[in-house]
């Protein structure tokens, strides 16, 4: 890191996405100790993450560009870690049977804040793996310890979460959620692209869809990458019922805020407070589930302000509304950097700092949902 305080242009000029991923893989080319892998993985995110710091304390990046930039250097470091997890598996196990392509036949699938592109300072990871439908999951490795498909696609998962979470001298890369995939902790880690929807649209609840809206898949097979988004564009924009869709993002939210809502009479949880973070993210999310099937290009993004901007210029929203929904997510969003850098609790904001733009979002919840 000294070599770039003392450098103010590669200080204050963060790397653009290609060329993370450019860098990261001449930091690792003939890296063959594990261990030593993973130390090569959180040193280039605590140099790149500080390049991005550096320029956000200074004022030389704008909110949205430092999201991008923390989001870009997580997508660098899964891609890397998933060709090394495979290239290990591959050496001890030898390769699927039908395997379609030269490609690791699995992708990394982005949710929330990965997947909207808003990945804040210390965020971890919400990621689910697909594996290609195609393979055979009867079928054998060809290596002189052969696997059964399924079961190496298991612990190509399990290597990747590894890669990423292990704690070694620095530190831990990322903290990897996998909930969110089909049936939770129970299901399986790495499930097929079809039993994935399959899942979707016979058994997920609404706000397994609600998530779905802020997906991308960010690594992996670039067949598979293509087939997952146009089957999320698919599922994403059917038609719905609006009453039925209503009362299960409602029951939902208000299920939230009872758990995990910690604001008080004078501080505001900007996250999961009335008229905070959430709130905007449900309606946005509401919105473009019930008019998705008329307005394709509202789901073709996975980021909230697109998502609003989207919804604007299809007619759904007033301008005056989608302004006031995304001038208050950015200064949430601004807030919520501010504090991660201060080591600060998110929860705990003076409400009169955020008053004016949670009594705005508050007025077009009650507006919606008929609540406050």
């Amino acid at each position: 890191l000294l070599d770039q305080l003392l450098d103010e242009r590669q200080l204050y000029a963060p790397l653009s996405k290609a060329a993370l991923q450019e860098e990261l893989a001449h930091q690792c080319v003939d890296v063959d100790d594990e261990e030593r892998f993973m130390e090569v993985l959180r040193r280039f995110k605590h140099a790149q993450v500080f390049r991005v710091a550096a320029s956000d304390l200074m004022g030389k990046l704008p909110l949205m560009k430092v999201s991008d930039y923390l989001t870009w250097i997580a997508e660098a470091i899964v891609a890397q870690a998933l060709q090394y997890a495979w290239q290990l598996l591959v050496a001890k196990h030898g390769v699927p049977a039908g395997l379609r392509s030269d490609d690791i036949p699995m992708i990394v699938v982005g949710f929330g804040k990965l997947g909207g592109l808003e990945l804040g300072y210390g965020s971890d990871l919400d990621m689910v793996y697909l594996s290609d439908p195609a393979l055979d999951p009867q079928a054998m490795t060809d290596g002189v310890r052969p696997l059964d498909n399924t079961v190496l696609m298991a612990r190509l998962g399990q290597k990747l979460s590894s890669l990423l979470s292990t704690n070694v001298i620095s530190g831990i890369a990322y903290e990897v959620d996998m909930q969110l995939r089909p049936h939770g902790a129970s299901g399986a880690l790495v499930p097929t692209l079809a039993s994935f929807f399959r899942y979707e649209r016979e058994q997920a609840w609404i706000w397994e869809h609600q998530a779905l809206i802020r997906t991308r898949a960010i690594a992996g097979d670039v067949t598979l990458i293509s087939e997952f988004e146009q089957q999320r564009l698919d599922f994403l924009t059917q038609a719905r019922d609006e009453a039925t869709l209503k009362e299960a993002v409602l029951s939902m939210r208000l299920k939230m805020r009872a758990h995990l809502d910690k604001s008080t009479a004078e501080f505001m949880d900007i996250k999961q407070g009335e008229g905070g973070m959430i709130d905007i993210e449900f309606l946005v999310q509401y919105w473009v589930l019930l008019h998705g099937h008329q307005f394709q290009n509202v789901v073709r993004y996975s980021d909230n302000i697109r998502q609003v901007e989207g919804l604007v210029e299809a007619g759904v929203l007033d301008a005056e509304t989608g302004e006031g929904l995304m001038k208050a997510y950015r200064f949430y969003r601004r807030l919520g950097h501010q504090y991660a850098l201060a080591e600060k609790k998110l929860e705990a904001v003076p409400l009169e700092q955020v008053s004016d733009y949670r009594a705005k979002v508050m007025a077009v919840w009650q507006k919606v949902f008929g609540e406050k």
